[in-house]
């Protein structure tokens, strides 16, 4: 009398001894290829360009037609050296024209932020003004300021 058993998870055809016959689902056949690594430089043996990896073999994902994996696209941001620091303003587009970094000024209702802009030299005393945007940094409340002649900025104590 021959006693058989059914092992849980082995393949189809595997006996009681853990071994199943040439030929069995799951088996090579004897001279048949093997999944093992390929050589470097080597697709699978016998694989296709694009097909499908044999089961536990999957190939890394490199993204698809998306583009890169988003995980590489963080570690390129990341390793990016820092932004420099800003230019300096473009040389005067005019012999006349001077320009005026942004400035602080300390006033009784806040300390007002003057944006650098260009200004027109009209005489060593004179510098015409463009309309500025002011804003008080205490309140956050902005003003616009009217164009005009004024003093040059060193002798200013007002926008």
């Amino acid at each position: 009398m021959v006693l058989a058993l059914c092992l849980v998870g082995a393949p189809t055809g595997a006996t009681a001894t853990g071994a199943s016959p040439p030929g069995a689902p799951g088996v090579p056949a004897p001279g048949a290829p093997s999944y093992g690594a390929p050589p470097p430089g080597a697709g699978a043996p016998g694989a296709t360009p694009g097909a499908a990896a044999p089961p536990g073999r999957e190939r890394p994902s490199t993204g698809g037609t998306l583009g890169p994996r988003p995980i590489d696209q963080l570690d390129r941001a990341v390793r990016q050296p820092p932004p420099s620091v800003p230019r300096p303003p473009a040389p005067s587009p005019r012999a006349d024209m001077v320009w005026v970094p942004d400035r602080y000024l300390d006033r009784p209702e806040g300390t007002l932020h003057v944006p650098g802009h260009w200004e027109q030299r009209l005489s060593p005393q004179e510098h015409y003004v463009p309309p500025l945007h002011v804003c008080n940094r205490s309140s956050g409340e902005c003003m616009q300021v009217l164009q005009g002649v004024r003093p040059p900025p060193e002798h200013r104590t007002g926008p």
